[in-house]
């Protein structure tokens, strides 16, 4: 059963008659017509003309059954995906099988750190990049000769073309590289590389590096008077740099000394630095007997293309390893940047070196073998 709670709204009724005699009956009247529908549990509503209004709460109720139902959970339905149509390949005609690229066909040997120049042109065309020892370049099949050197004509991996020199290059079928390293040896310097030490000089930025050592600062046993006179022995070390080997100034000097270098004189003659590069299986030639007859385009010639070449004065050795053709300058490093009249300079053309105070060139030595002589000549030495 719900209890429920009355409460009388009051409010003012327009319709207010005055009262009569029997004015107890209406409130009794009321009274049992408000309790009647609370006991019956009917629920009236009074005319909205009257004047009070009577509202009802429900406070409290019976609570009511609450009906439990079971949900029976069903399977998932497994749908199977529909049955695609097959698609119908066209005939495509097969196509060739591509060919293996062919292996390069040439190697670049005996140019060690300093690296053998690709140019535009055979001799002095515009220099392209640096190719690395050890390179593997695709013979293109040209070859043309510029001032007594061979040029080739080659493709590089990274997609370069253009001319190297001839004699740093060797026939290879870019399989067995130790095999290849032998054949490097044999070629360039006659004797296994040495194992590799101090090779702090090869970190230098390009444009500030030279491959001639400082004969003032880098020997590690040498006195001053010694240091003084190894610009030969110093020069020795550059042409072994430059084919690949490692060799130190202190051991460049204790190699001269069995040559008849000594720190009084220095190096002997030209011969004796021939004699020097000889010892340690580095092949050199030399060529010019006196600055009239320096061959300079061939000094041009083999500098443009990363190979360095000794410059003999009487008084000294200057490696020239590089050149500026708008001035008609070379670079010759260290060699000339250790001279006080140089002052750190490195840039001179041949005029110039003679303001050094050490005399004018003479000779020049280069690497690699000598010019051969002519197949008559070689028949005259036959006969005789």
């Amino acid at each position: 059963m719900a209890v429920q709670v009355m409460v009388w709204r009051s409010g003012a009724d327009p319709r207010q008659r005055p009262g009569r005699g029997a004015t107890w009956i209406v409130p009794v009247v009321a009274m049992l017509l408000a309790t009647l529908p609370a006991w019956l549990d009917l629920h009236l509503t009074l005319p909205s003309p009257w004047a009070r209004e009577l509202l009802t709460w429900t406070v409290s109720e019976a609570p009511k059954p609450v009906l439990v139902v079971e949900v029976q959970e069903e399977p998932a339905a497994v749908t199977q995906p529909l049955p695609l149509p097959l698609a119908i390949e066209p005939d495509l005609p097969e196509l060739p099988k591509s060919s293996p690229r062919p292996q390069p066909s040439l190697a670049v040997v005996g140019v060690g750190l300093q690296g053998l120049v690709l140019r535009s042109e055979a001799g002095a065309g515009e220099r392209i990049r640096l190719v690395d020892e050890g390179t593997d370049l695709r013979d293109l099949g040209d070859e043309q000769e510029v001032a007594g050197r061979y040029w080739k004509r080659v493709a590089h991996p990274d997609g370069p073309e253009g001319w190297v020199a001839s004699d740093f290059l060797l026939s290879w079928d870019g399989v067995d590289r130790r095999a290849r390293t032998v054949a490097l040896s044999a070629r360039t310097a006659g004797v296994e590389p040495t194992a590799a030490r101090d090779r702090s000089w090869a970190q230098v930025p390009p444009e500030f590096r030279s491959i001639t050592p400082d004969q003032l600062k880098d020997g590690q046993t040498l006195s001053s008077w010694e240091a003084y006179s190894a610009c030969a022995p110093a020069a020795t070390v550059a042409f072994s740099r430059a084919i690949g080997q490692d060799l130190t100034l202190d051991q460049a000097v204790n190699a001269a000394r069995g040559v008849g270098w000594n720190p009084a004189v220095g190096m002997p003659g030209p011969r004796a630095e021939l004699a020097l590069l000889a010892s340690l299986g580095i092949t050199a030639h030399q060529r010019g007997e006196s600055l009239d007859t320096i061959d300079w385009d061939r000094v041009i010639t083999d500098v443009q293309a990363g190979i360095p070449v000794i410059v003999v004065t009487a008084r000294h050795y200057y490696v020239a390893e590089a050149y500026d053709a708008e001035t008609g300058r070379f670079d010759f490093g260290n060699s000339s940047a250790v001279l006080a009249a140089a002052r750190k300079g490195r840039w001179f053309t041949p005029d110039e070196m003679t303001w050094l105070g050490f005399g004018s060139p003479f000779t020049t030595i280069h690497l690699g073998p000598g010019p051969q002589p002519s197949k008559h000549v070689q028949a005259m030495n036959l006969t005789d």
